[in-house]
């Protein structure tokens, strides 16, 4: 997990400051005895985003805090662009979960994690039996979750590959790095298109250590951290290419 850091926020200094975590804080002075946190509360019409009244001069004023982040860390919003939420939840105003960006971008986001699928059921079907695409890769295709591509594909009907299978494929150290990497055996497991349990004894198999309830809650990731970092083309192109040399 990232350290929390705070900056002042633009021309609000020395008065209001911001986290990279998204909390807002008033600082000691300017008629306030002592450092506190705000409260956020949700007052956009569609309830959806946080916001917190900043005050100066005696004039009151709401402001989003995803905005009040972007502002303090990155710098003011260019022209044209929108304030995104990279997961899709509106409440998570952590900075590496914010970016500015087109409003194309922001649209595929909200269709990416809303399930929505651009992409046909034959098609789906073609990637996955034809090319041999797995879930994860159609998912990053169709701007939707790994979950949804496969309810489409049970669906259908369609026969999924033998996870057996998938396990032999790949060598020992591909576990032994992504385990190291700090995530849970279910999660490398959706990375490789296993199952937990075959993650666990693989890493059994070789006499490797696994962590402890403890210290796997310490280190680990979040389902989010591990969608934006892990969950993406290059990390699971680099993943296939390590497949391919295997194979060949």
């Amino acid at each position: 997990m990232s350290a929390e850091i705070w900056k002042d926020i633009p021309e609000y200094e020395g008065i209001y400051q911001v986290s990279s975590h998204g909390r807002i804080k008033r600082l000691a002075g300017h008629n306030c005895r002592r450092e506190r946190l705000l409260s956020p509360s949700r007052t956009d019409r569609f309830n959806r985003y946080q916001t917190v009244s900043l005050c100066q001069n005696g004039r009151s004023k709401p402001y989003r805090i995803h905005h009040l982040v972007l502002a303090a860390f990155v710098g003011p919003r260019p022209e044209r662009l929108e304030t995104r939420h990279l997961d899709g939840n509106s409440t998570n105003n952590r900075l590496e979960n914010l970016q500015y960006g087109t409003n194309a971008e922001n649209t595929q986001d909200r269709m990416r994690h809303s399930g929505y699928i651009h992409i046909s059921d034959a098609q789906i079907q073609y990637f996955y039996e034809q090319e041999r695409k797995s879930c994860a890769e159609i998912a990053q295709m169709a701007l939707c979750s790994e979950t949804t591509i496969y309810n489409k594909l049970k669906k259908m009907g369609v026969q999924f590959r033998s996870r057996s299978a998938a396990n032999k494929v790949f060598p020992d150290f591909i576990f032994i790095i992504l385990y190291n990497l700090g995530l849970s055996a279910s999660q490398v497991g959706r990375l490789l298109g296993v199952h937990a349990s075959t993650v666990t004894k693989r890493l059994q198999s070789i006499s490797f250590p696994t962590r402890t309830q403890a210290v796997a809650v310490d280190i680990g990731y979040s389902e989010e951290e591990f969608q934006q970092h892990f969950m993406t083309p290059s990390v699971i192109n680099a993943i296939q290419a390590v497949v391919g040399e295997r194979t060949t």
